[in-house]
């Protein structure tokens, strides 16, 4: 494609492609037009299954292309957060599980005999190494499933790295220690970088079994939620519990933190289900046989033992991730801090760290999980071009006005059209009404950023539990967010830095107590917390207007902010699923 002037644009495809062991979970896309992120798209939002597990990203590549008006021959380059070329450590690792499994059978004889290579062929090793031998493999599969040109290059980018580039080239740091820890890259499961200019040095790298984000998402399923999916919930639930000296000595042999790195490779080790996934029914029965009481069976009432096991897990993830930033920032002597991973969604976590780490400097990014991988990649390969910091996650898909008024007519919903939008839904706002507001481009990632968001009056009591109940049937404990006027922040969240933006609600603040009681609604119950979006007139200026209208009449510069969809779904994309949510 050229521009006006005639010049060639450098055009790449990053896609999550989530098949044939190239990823699993979170398939996206992100199309980039000289550097610059221009388009960016979950495959869930086109195909409305959460998620979308093991499922390439079809659907998000042909809105991708749609919606930036390109075909195939306008993309120089494919690239993937993914490096075949490190599959074969990813085999020798898997060879050493079934070994060890091998070794716990009482005849010595089936470590190297007829069980061993049962096992081997069971788990198609050699199949799957034969094919990510040759890269060219994975290449021709990717075109394939692209329904691309045979000759369009293909890049590749280590997953962690990918990881890591997607939240230093977004931090705005010029020098930064990366820490990155998540469920599994090929081999790594946690990585420590030392960045200078856009040059990245691996300084540390943990492998499987050792995974934090295994460990999270077994005591996530443990508690009776979906692992990879509800770890939020175990996060939530961890403020209703306190430190249990029993479940503490229980497990203390188990899950460990010497000196700066955290060990839970004697939980996961052994209970292997294959490919380097964990058996999670196996460690479920460890963890029942260490603690003396049972996991939780999906909607069961949650005992104060859950709640006590919640605390400990959160608070073992808090003080291993903070030993390690402190070790990188120990070892480089750098206290600008970056991290990305699926670990990092958690905002409690990354509230506890701003307080308690030696990180002067500390960012998130917001698409921490593997829906940033698609992004990392891209920024990886454009690196030499500088990237800033990251202002929006506003990537998606943008609807006409005609648009929108044919999918109100159709269901046959009675438009009103105001004079002055911000001031009539503020109005409705601060009268107990709940709105569902639909602006503009469509974020990416888990949370609603007045893209896509239901919003309400946080200073009525039990709003968030009509919330919960009616709209999201959620759980009654677990709270909502709010959007915050970002002149305001400092007055009302405690540790707030002016000189700073927390633009995507993925770190908690605590809240002022004379502020507690008068915005109930977006208050954690247990711990007085809030997990703030905050809002400037630049970057998102109706939905700033609104808050700002909905301030001068209610002396209330916020309002409760929640994913616009139902529990279990993908937030919403289109206008016809907006008023069918109605």
């Amino acid at each position: 494609m050229k521009d006006i002037f005639g010049t060639k644009n450098e055009i790449l495809l990053g896609i999550n492609p989530c098949i044939y062991g190239l990823n699993y979970h979170d398939p996206s896309v992100v199309v980039f037009i000289n550097g610059e992120v221009v388009f960016g798209i979950e495959e869930e939002r086109c195909n409305r299954i959460k998620g979308s597990k093991g499922m390439f990203p079809s659907s998000a590549i042909k809105q991708s292309l749609i919606h930036c008006n390109l075909t195939w021959d306008d993309i120089d380059a494919i690239v993937i957060g993914y490096d075949p070329a490190l599959w074969m450590d990813r085999l020798n690792l898997e060879i050493l599980d079934i070994i060890q499994k091998c070794k716990n059978d009482t005849d010595i004889n089936s470590i190297c005999g007829s069980r061993l290579i049962d096992s081997i062929i069971n788990t198609n090793i050699i199949d799957r190494y034969s094919f990510f031998r040759c890269q060219d493999n994975v290449r021709k599969l990717i075109i394939q499933k692209c329904s691309a040109p045979e000759t369009i290059e293909v890049l590749f980018c280590e997953h962690h790295l990918a990881h890591i580039a997607s939240s230093y080239e977004s931090s705005g740091f010029y020098n930064a220690v990366g820490v990155v820890v998540d469920g599994i890259g090929e081999s790594a499961v946690t990585t420590l970088w030392q960045i200078n200019n856009h040059r990245y040095k691996k300084i540390l790298q943990l492998d499987y079994p050792n995974s934090l984000g295994y460990f999270y998402a077994v005591a996530t399923r443990f508690l009776g939620f979906e692992p990879w999916r509800d770890e939020g919930k175990t996060m939530a639930l961890a403020a209703y519990g306190k430190m249990n000296e029993d479940i503490s000595d229980r497990l203390k042999d188990y899950l460990t933190i010497n000196g700066d790195f955290y060990d839970v490779s004697n939980l996961i080790r052994n209970h292997s289900a294959g490919f380097l996934m964990m058996n999670e029914e196996e460690i479920i029965g460890v963890l029942e046989s260490l603690l003396g009481f049972s996991a939780r069976e999906k909607n069961a009432p949650i005992t104060k033992k859950h709640m006590d096991f919640a605390w400990f897990v959160q608070n073992y993830l808090e003080r291993s991730i903070i030993s390690l930033i402190n070790y990188a920032i120990r070892t480089t002597g750098i206290s600008n801090v970056c991290t990305a991973g699926g670990v990092f969604m958690n905002c409690k976590m990354n509230m506890i760290v701003r307080e308690k780490s030696n990180a002067r400097n500390y960012f998130v990014q917001p698409l921490a999980g593997d829906t940033g991988i698609a992004l990392g990649a891209g920024l990886y390969y454009t690196s030499k071009k500088g990237h800033g910091t990251l202002k929006t996650l506003d990537f998606g898909p943008q609807y006409s006005d005609s648009e929108i008024e044919n999918a109100i007519k159709v269901s046959h919903v009675k438009p009103i059209i105001p004079t002055d939008l911000a001031d009539t839904v503020a109005e409705l706002i601060a009268a107990g009404k709940i709105v569902c507001w639909f602006e503009g481009r469509m974020e990416m990632g888990a949370r609603a950023l007045g893209s896509r968001s239901i919003l309400a009056n946080p200073q009525i009591p039990d709003m968030s539990d009509k919330i919960n109940n009616l709209i999201k049937h959620r759980e009654k404990w677990r709270p909502f967010a709010c959007s915050i006027l970002e002149e305001h922040c400092h007055s009302i969240l405690e540790g707030y830095d002016s000189k700073k933006e927390y633009p995507f609600m993925i770190e908690a603040f605590r809240v002022r107590d004379e502020w507690i009681k008068r915005i109930p609604s977006v208050i954690h119950k247990a711990d007085g917390t809030t997990r703030p979006q905050t809002v400037n007139e630049q970057t998102k200026p109706l939905y700033y207007s609104l808050i700002k209208r909905f301030y001068d009449k209610t002396g209330c510069p916020l309002i409760l902010n929640t994913s616009f969809n139902d529990k279990g779904q993908p937030i919403i994309m289109t206008p016809e699923e907006a008023v069918d949510k109605r």
